[in-house]
């Protein structure tokens, strides 16, 4: 599956459940495990059960959840990781503009 077409990880018991536009597939492992096998430049744990994808975020509300492309589920974003989110999204904002002249 190429990685632009998923649009969140989220732990589900002994498992990772990801999460595409139009369909959900498992993983067995940890989350930790499969973020490593991802290009860490896409993906941003936000919260200690959830990593995004950098490119589907759209909104951020309040600093404690964010609305993401594809999906009506909010996803928490914790206080351990909200730098970690901010940091993401600047990049990303920054990389857009960049390849925009």
């Amino acid at each position: 599956m190429p990685v632009k077409d998923i649009v969140y990880l989220e732990t589900d018991e002994r498992r990772v459940k990801v999460t595409l536009k139009d369909e959900i597939i498992y993983y067995s492992g940890k989350l930790t495990d499969l973020l490593s096998e991802l290009p860490d430049f896409h993906f941003v744990r936000c919260h200690r059960s959830f990593a995004v994808n950098i490119s589907k975020i759209h909104s951020v509300f309040r600093n404690k959840d964010m609305a993401v492309n594809g999906v009506d589920t909010l996803i928490p974003i914790s206080r351990t990781y909200l730098k970690d989110v901010k940091n993401a999204i600047l990049r990303q904002l920054s990389e857009e503009a960049i390849s925009v002249e």
